[in-house]
């Protein structure tokens, strides 16, 4: 009975598991000296640079350690040193310009030229003092200390206890906050020379663990730079802490809070402000949430310091003054720096101390990150950081600094963004390709392009191909191309949204970068061309490669760091840019290492935010905007260079699969297919089918039934893309197929256990009519709209899709959620919680004549304060389905309330247009005012139990109720839309029908098409309803227990069915329990789902048993250690160390597993294949504090199979870039 999603089975559809494979080492290293002493940098427009410390590797059999010179681009000498093999000097790049800088060795027994360095340092008893022309810092004297007995760290002296600004006075002053026990402690210079002091104190707890700080000073560079790294062999609460206190002794009249700019207040009036505000907010009432632990009573909160992403009011630093602007007087500032350095990066927490100013907490040991504190969160699916798997879960690491002078809001970007000393290193020219081999064609192979211009005039955009230079052969096309790119790589250095500029960023860079930069595209189209003037090639490898390095740079893309990388969509934007240029660059030393970190994020994306069923985390829009376009872009490189084939694990076909189960013929689209809109997406006019078809090219049968696919939304590729400079700008004509013949396959319903049911009928046909119930568990970009339905019938959107961008419109946000047909129980206004995955369907059953589903959602207690405590709302649908699409293709449905019986509920339902077209026993209501909304006792209010909701498109939608109902309208509402379909704005209207205590809903919805004659329903038995259309009668029942009815004829012993009666035969279907069903004494029994159909000359009474069927019952396992396991059988399941384990057979289904605080994040195996688990988002759910918050939820595949979640391994990143100081920090990923 259970249909089988198309060109999918269990183990095809498997999402590929991460590989072990060992990453490819990179082979970026340290830029060497060269013979001659010269060492040139230049910048190619992009960014000035410096002033930094840089560092070369020195040949020391010809340059002699502490015999070199250094002379500047302005001839005089610069502060250098040595360091065993390592030159470091302070260097400068002006943008646009090429500097020179010449090494020179001493003759033996010289001394090299002397240059002016402003660094001092002074021993002054026990303390040591160091500084430059901008900031001084004291700092315990070297020595080592050991301690027996061990002591508190409250009692050891910090790293360094006061500093100033040049010609200032000293301020400040530092502590540690910290039961734990110091057993010895290290002072040390690490280096000393005229470029560079560096200074290091390192503490060892007992029995384990260890702090290290490192400050950094140079010449002529404003910033004081501190590096910590710790480990303190356990995952901690952030209870232990460094304390500076910033300012003490000097009372700074202003405060600076650096986030996109300078936000300037008197520190008086902010400390005020913040005083009266409350920071940890409970959601929906109940909870608290996760705060960080306070160095002291008393403290006044200020907004949280953190390297990447600004959001939620979170600053990358803050600077005190006296006055403005800032450098015009004292100041002093201290801000992040090189996110891509960070590990498990938890915030820098600020206060107020009344009496001496700013505090700042630093934390000495890790603990899990919280979006209340560090807006990235260990245990939300929403967050997109990862953590680096070579390193302890208990190391961490973080990079920041002093600052005083003008600019603070740009210091990250001057000075802690890639930076001069990583950029100098990168290889971006490259030489003259061995002729014959000029690109390697990774997105248009010559096969590909040759079996194209073959039927060139078939691809929806023969036009534009025909001005490419691979199918006009026009050198012409060539050389405009190429100046494409050239001209948008060298003006494309800010990327949108949220940050700015990718090469000089503070914080986190712009997400948009592969659609922004996927122009790029059409360098291969240029590089084709053996004519292609030598000096364009050159140029046009060398800006692939600046991108390139940029695109693998940890700064510009801190995987690893343990920073949210923005909603999960943004990161395959941000990571997948690569994609267009290091696939270009052939022979470059690090297009292996580029290729494989591809791989890696392509392969770990496609196991744990695609489901094997073909839901994607995000709802349509955000997964294919950019997610699943730069993927398919990608898996194609791949493929086409040999690297890996990733259609073979089937992710991407079980979701191209899943986006089409979705779809429906829209009217307002010429009867084109779209993706209705759902969550915060729009409706979508899609060409995804068409752009998939390179990729999913190796499956000729798949990939015709993604042309047909395509066919069906019958549109250009360059049509209606949700891309920046559209579908042409990104190449994406390029993946269609047309030497693919197409080979259309009939949709039918199909059972989605990620998102729900899509119930189908007559697929293709102008008189299609479906319906989508959403209850999964995918959640993300997605407001909560559980159990909601979406319906197309007979020509029309009846009540399409309620996806209302939340750029677009406030329905999203506004009005409790009631812009779906859904129910509120409870209260009228009872907020929808969000991210809650205990909701899904709990039971099916498919047939050629019905299809039924039915979804459950939990409500916790915690939601209502009539005490009557926890209770579940089901939604049961039985799609009757007709022979003919104009026949009687017709719902029947019922809300039902378990635990919550004696509560009010508020049935909606939205129609298209205004209230006008909404008419109750025959009598119409009156159009409204739109967009308000009435009060509960001014609504426009009629009773009967039909009701009639018409269209402009010659359909409706008749519904019939099984009792008289109060029907009104809320509100009319002309929200406008993203998209065009429609254009502009969408009218709807909401009826409500409200329901007592004791009451549920149970309805009968028909779509009506044209003159076609209306239903007859009446209730038949409390579980029951009576159906007469023209094609028969329909005894139709539905509940959440089994239920037995026998008469007029009729017997029923199950769950959910139908006896469906026509003029020669009767077809018995049981599609929910085990039981009977019979007609006139012809009795059918077994356990559901099944059909049977008797032609009516042939029924007599008697008994058939139908086999082949099992009993479908729900048990629930305790295996202990906090692990619960609740599903339909068979199972069985056990606890194995930290993993669950279950062996599971039958059909597909949906099993709920308790999360136990050792799976931090969840990670889902199905037979060894890694597949993305759903777990609850807490945050909504009172901070975890509500009842069944902590759950994981399981899409089962048919069949037998063995399932299994643990924590989630993170997959390697890029190569780290640094070298951790703490012995043992380092594991093998």
């Amino acid at each position: 009975m259970q249909r089988v999603l198309i060109g999918l089975t269990a183990a095809s559809a498997m999402a590929a598991c991460v590989a072990s494979a060992a990453p490819v080492p990179d082979p970026l290293t340290r830029r060497a000296v060269p013979a001659d002493g010269k060492l040139t940098l230049t910048d190619y427009g992009i960014r000035g640079w410096g002033p930094e410390l840089i560092h070369f590797t020195l040949d020391t059999k010809r340059f002699t350690p502490g015999q070199v010179t250094v002379i500047g681009p302005d001839g005089t000498a610069v502060p250098a040193q040595t360091d065993g093999e390592t030159l470091a000097f302070v260097a400068s790049l002006p943008k646009g310009q090429s500097v020179t800088y010449a090494v020179q060795a001493q003759a033996a027994g010289g001394a090299p030229v002397a240059a002016v360095s402003t660094l001092h340092v002074k021993l002054d008893g026990a303390t040591l003092e160091a500084g430059n022309e901008f900031l001084a810092f004291r700092m315990p004297a070297p020595g080592e200390r050991a301690l027996d007995p061990a002591v508190e760290m409250s009692q050891v002296p910090a790293p360094l206890s006061q500093w100033r600004q040049a010609g200032q006075d000293w301020v400040g002053a530092a502590r540690f906050v910290s039961k734990r026990r110091v057993g010895s402690s290290v002072f040390r210079v690490v280096r000393q020379g005229p470029a560079c002091f560096e200074y290091e104190a390192r503490y060892a707890f007992v029995p384990r663990g260890e702090y290290v700080w490192r400050l950094r000073l140079s010449p002529g560079v404003p910033v004081a730079v501190v590096t910590e790294e710790y480990d303190l062999g356990e995952v901690t609460q952030g209870e232990d802490m460094l304390v500076l206190s910033l300012h003490k002794g000097w009372p700074a009249p202003l405060l600076g809070r650096l986030a996109g700019g300078v936000q300037a207040s008197p520190m008086a009036d902010y400390v005020k402000q913040r005083k009266g505000a409350q920071d940890s907010v409970p959601v929906g009432g109940v909870g608290q949430a996760p705060s960080p632990v306070a160095p002291e009573a008393g403290l006044v909160a200020l907004p949280a310091i953190v390297p990447g992403g600004k959001w939620g009011g979170l600053l990358g630093g803050l600077q005190v003054y006296d006055a403005e602007p800032p450098e015009s007087g004292r100041n002093l500032a201290v801000a992040t720096l090189h996110v891509g350095s960070w590990r498990r990066a938890t915030a820098i927490n600020a206060w107020y101390k009344e009496g001496e100013g700013v505090l700042l907490s630093l934390p000495v040991g890790t603990r899990h990150i919280r979006w209340s504190m560090d807006i990235a969160d260990d245990f939300s699916p929403f967050s997109s950081h990862e953590h680096d798997p070579g390193l302890s879960p208990t190391y961490g690491r973080r990079e920041w600094g002093f600052y005083a002078g003008a600019d603070a809001a740009n210091i990250q970007g001057r000075f802690g963004h890639i930076g001069l000393d990583r950029y100098k290193d990168w290889l971006v020219e490259l030489p003259a390709p061995t002729p014959g081999h000029a690109s390697p064609r990774p997105f248009s192979p010559s096969a590909e392009v040759a079996a194209t211009a073959a039927v060139l005039d078939q691809h929806p955009d023969a036009a534009l191909l025909k001005t490419w230079y691979l199918y006009s052969g026009n050198r012409e096309d060539a050389l405009r191309q190429a100046q494409t790119v050239l001209t948008g790589l060298q003006q494309t250095f800010e990327i949108g949204d949220h940050a700015g500029h990718n090469f000089m960023c503070s914080g986190l860079t712009g997400y948009r970068q592969a659609q922004q930069l996927g122009f790029a595209i059409r360098a291969e189209d240029a590089l084709a061309c053996p004519d292609l003037p030598a000096d364009t090639r050159r140029e046009l490898r060398r800006w692939l490669a600046v991108y390139a390095n940029l695109g693998s740079e940890p700064d510009f893309n801190p995987r690893g760091a343990g920073v949210h990388l923005g909603n999960n969509n943004m990161t395959y934007n941000r990571t997948l840019m690569l994609t267009y240029f290091a696939a270009l660059l052939p022979d470059h030393p690090r297009q292996a290492y580029w290729l494989d970190c591809l791989r890696r994020f392509a392969e770990y994306k496609y196991a744990t935010e695609f489901a094997w069923d073909g839901a994607d985390l995000e709802c349509p829009a955000y997964q294919l905007y950019a997610p699943l376009r730069q993927m398919l872009v990608t898996q194609t490189a791949l493929r086409n260079l040999g690297v890996a084939d990733l259609a073979k694990p089937g992710a991407a076909r079980a979701n191209l699969t899943y986006l089409a189960n979705l779809s429906m013929p829209e009217a307002r689209a010429e009867g084109r297919r779209i993706i209705p809109g759902m969550g915060n997406s729009a409706n979508l006019l899609e060409s995804v089918w068409g752009i998939a078809m390179a990729a999913e090219s190796g499956d000729p049968e798949f990939a015709g039934w993604l042309r047909a696919m395509h066919g069906l939304a019958r549109g250009r590729i360059t049509e209606n893309q949700p891309q920046a400079g559209g579908g042409e700008w990104n190449g994406f004509p390029l993946f269609y197929r047309p030497a693919i013949p197409a080979r259309p396959v009939a949709l039918q319903t199909a059972f989605i256990p990620t998102y729900g049911v899509a119930f189908r009928a007559h697929f293709g046909s102008p008189l299609e009519t479906a319906m989508l119930l959403r209850a999964g568990a995918n959640w993300g970009h997605w407001d909560t709209d559980a159990l909601n339905v979406v319906l197309y019938g007979k020509g029309a959107p009846l009540s399409p899709g309620t996806g209302y961008q939340y750029l677009a419109n406030p329905a999203p946000t506004r009005d409790n959620g009631i812009y779906h047909n859904r129910v509120k129980v409870g209260r009228r206004d009872l907020p929808e919680v969000f991210g809650r995955v205990d909701g899904s369907i709990a039971d099916y059953g498919f047939g050629p004549a019905a299809d039924y589903a039915v979804a459950d959602r939990y409500y916790p207690p915690e939601l209502f304060t009539d005490g009557q405590g926890e209770m579940h709302w089901r939604r049961h649908v039985l799609y009757l389905k007709s022979a003919r699409p104009e026949g009687a293709n017709g719902f029947v449905m019922r809300d039902t309330f378990p635990g919550g019986e004696q509560r009010r509920k508020w049935w909606s339902w939205l129609n298209l247009d205004d209230a006008d077209r909404i008419a109750v026993d025959g009598q119409g209501f009156a159009a409204l005012e739109r967009n308000k909304v009435f009060a509960e006792n001014e609504m426009p209010m009629k009773r009967g139990s039909t009701v009639e909701m018409k269209t402009a498109f010659g359909a409706s939608t008749w519904f019939g109720f099984s009792r008289p109902c109060e029907v009104r309208i809320r509100m009319t509402f002309d929200y406008g839309v993203q998209g065009s379909v429609p254009s502009g704005k969408e009218t709807k209207t909401i009826v409500e029908i409200p329901a007592a205590a004791g009451e549920d809903f149970f309805y009968v919805v028909f779509p009506r098409g044209g003159e076609e004659p209306v239903p007859a329903c009446v209730p038949f038995g409390a579980d029951g309803m009576k159906i007469t259309t023209a094609e028969g009668t329909d005894y139709v029942f539905l509940a959440d227990r089994p239920t037995a009815v026998e008469r007029d004829e009729v017997v029923f012993a199950g769950k959910a069915g139908a006896v469906r009666v026509s003029a020669d035969r009767v077809v018995f279907c049981l599609n929910a329990g085990s039981g009977r069903i019979g007609y006139r004494g012809c009795i059918v029994e077994g356990d559901g789902p099944f059909e049977k159909t008797v032609a009516l000359a042939e029924l007599k009474p008697g008994v058939i048993r139908v086999e082949g069927g099992y009993a479908k019952t729900t048990r629930t396992v305790d295996l202990g250690r906090g692990v619960t396991v609740t599903g339909e059988g068979p199972f069985e399941a056990t606890l194995d160390g930290d993993s669950v384990r279950l062996t599971t057979d039958g059909r597909a289904r949906v099993i709920h597993v308790s999360q136990p605080p050792f799976i931090v994040r969840p990670a889902f195996f199905v037979d060894g294949r890694q597949s993305m688990a759903c777990w609850t988002d807490y945050p909504a759910s009172g901070w975890g504090s509500c009842a069944n918050t902590w759950r994981i939820t399981l899409p089962v595949p048919e069949g037998k199979h063995e399932l299994t979640v643990r924590n989630l391994e993170f997959v390697p990143g890029w190569t780290r870039p640094f070298a951790p100081t703490i012995a043992d920090a380092v594991h093998a990923p």
